[in-house]
């Protein structure tokens, strides 16, 4: 049997770009419709954190009955265990380098400004630190 090699633009990772780049022009263009559109963003991502766990469970079900041996089961449970922890590790980074510059880039006073104008969503602002009085 020989398979027929698709096109590039009949793979799923070229329109996951397209609608990423969609998805940015759309912010940049009209951040009005933008902001109002948020909900369909929010939705989507409930929507993939809905459908993850179950794909990720019948994977492995599917996985360990496909076993024929012990050995492999256990080689497999280490391979699996080593990737958690290297994914693990790299998000944990990315994820402190992300809100250490984030934290840098953005001043709390400028970000509630552009919310009091209503660039921002309510939720998005940053309140100033109140101020701790000791009598």
């Amino acid at each position: 049997m020989t398979q027929t090699k698709r096109h590039w633009y009949s793979q799923l990772w070229f329109w996951v770009l397209v609608a990423i780049a969609a998805g940015i022009l759309f912010g940049l263009v009209d951040k009005a419709d933008a902001l109002h559109a948020k909900w369909l963003a929010d939705a989507f991502i409930q929507l993939i954190k809905v459908v993850t766990a179950p794909v990720i469970f019948c994977t492995v079900v599917v996985g360990i009955a496909s076993l024929t041996s012990l050995a492999k089961a256990g080689r497999l449970a280490l391979a699996a265990l080593s990737h958690f922890l290297v994914a693990t590790i790299i998000a944990l980074t990315l994820g402190l380098l992300d809100a250490k510059f984030a934290a840098a880039l953005n001043d709390p006073r400028e970000i509630n400004a552009a919310a009091d104008r209503g660039e921002l969503v309510a939720s998005t602002a940053i309140s100033e630190p109140t101020p701790v009085h000791t009598g």
